[in-house]
């Protein structure tokens, strides 16, 4: 488990600089950084309707910036920016984080082996609930 699904929150990745090919610079930020663009839908009487997703993003500002030092060719931190403007994640919570969401490889030859012997996926849950010891360890 990472530093993000310690803390209480979700990471997706931000903008990368490349130099001749190669990948210099990566910027990760909070899930929640940003504004998600509103539509109008009010003039837009033809056409389809879409389904309604939540707006998650709250415009938080935490991120980090890694970037490579050619000379050494070791990643170095160039930029941290700790503080978010929403709360996290209680710690009952956080195993349902997608950066906490990890499928094992044995995990992932007992469902295969599973699925292969005709089993719904819901008893292939409780069996693997079973092999974890619970569902608190799944």
């Amino acid at each position: 488990m990472g530093y993000a699904g310690n803390i209480g929150f979700n990471v997706r990745m931000g903008s990368t600089k490349m130099n001749d090919r190669e990948m210099v610079g990566r910027r990760f930020l909070c899930s929640k950084q940003g504004y998600a663009l509103s539509t109008d839908t009010a003039n837009n009487v033809n056409e389809r309707k879409h389904r309604r997703i939540r707006n998650s993003r709250s415009g938080c500002l935490a991120m980090i910036y890694i970037s490579l030092d050619r000379s050494t060719g070791l990643w170095r931190v160039v930029n941290f920016i700790e503080d978010h403007n929403h709360p996290m994640v209680t710690p009952s919570k956080r195993r349902y984080l997608p950066v906490n969401r990890v499928i094992t490889p044995l995990s992932r030859a007992l469902f295969k082996s599973l699925n292969t012997s005709n089993i719904s996926p819901s008893d292939q849950y409780c069996v693997a609930t079973q092999e974890a010891g619970g569902f608190d360890h799944m």
